[in-house]
């Protein structure tokens, strides 16, 4: 097996940073099994944690030809279920975990819609053309979300939302650094801009956990818990 060099290097153990991040998260939510929405929440981060791992075998990897196709060909694919599963997880959350399998069928539906279009507007999936449209698009998409949810935060009070908008925000800083291809930093090893990305990816990854664990029904479970145990 050979491994590359910085700073390819470098953005493979990053990749690797997301998914132990992932994995951690997953394991806290699954501590708090009784809730039936940290399942839709551990889900995304289960995708995420894939998605880390094949990133890190294609920077970190020299792979043979075929496999590494294979994998930038599923890296957009699973990226994609993430922010599914992560718009269905948070959309439950905000409507109290109301009408969640209708949600989840119309987010599902919408999600497709945009990855069909994605490959009509490019030149052929996983090609560079692809990957800047999907950035684009998130992009947009990432922008109406973050409108909405500052408007909800305030509206109906919902201050658990703020983590989410401070993620969001991140993610932001993190694509626009992202997009720096002459990027180079160095801290112990060369970082390059994904490597930068990786590390506000993960920072983000944490925000979300904790706007999860604020929302209202959880809460209730832990009042509820308490007073059990009193």
């Amino acid at each position: 097996m050979i491994f590359s060099e910085p700073p390819e290097l470098t953005t493979a153990i990053t990749d690797l940073l997301v998914t132990l991040v992932a994995l951690a998260l997953l394991l806290l939510l699954a501590c708090y099994r009784a809730e039936r929405g940290g399942r839709r929440w551990m889900l995304m981060y289960a995708l995420v944690a894939v998605c880390g791992l094949a990133g890190a075998l294609v920077h970190g990897v020299l792979l043979p030809p075929a496999l590494e196709s294979l994998l930038w060909r599923l890296l957009p694919l699973l990226f994609c279920l993430a922010a599914l599963a992560y718009a269905v997880a948070l959309i439950c959350e905000i409507n109290d975990r109301r009408h969640c399998r209708r949600i989840a069928l119309i987010t599902t539906l919408c999600f497709t819609a945009g990855f069909a279009a994605l490959l009509l507007f490019s030149d052929g999936y996983a090609t560079k053309n692809y990957y800047q449209v999907l950035i684009v698009a998130m992009a947009v998409v990432g922008v109406v979300v973050l409108l909405l949810l500052i408007l909800l935060a305030i509206r109906n009070r919902r201050w658990e939302l703020w983590y989410h908008i401070a993620g969001l925000l991140v993610l932001a800083a993190g694509g626009f650094l992202g997009a720096q291809k002459d990027l180079l930093i160095f801290i112990v090893w060369l970082f390059d801009a994904n490597s930068v990305f990786h590390v506000l990816f993960a920072f983000v990854l944490v925000l979300f956990y904790l706007g999860y664990r604020q929302t209202p029904a959880v809460r209730r479970l832990r009042r509820q818990r308490s007073e059990r145990e009193q």
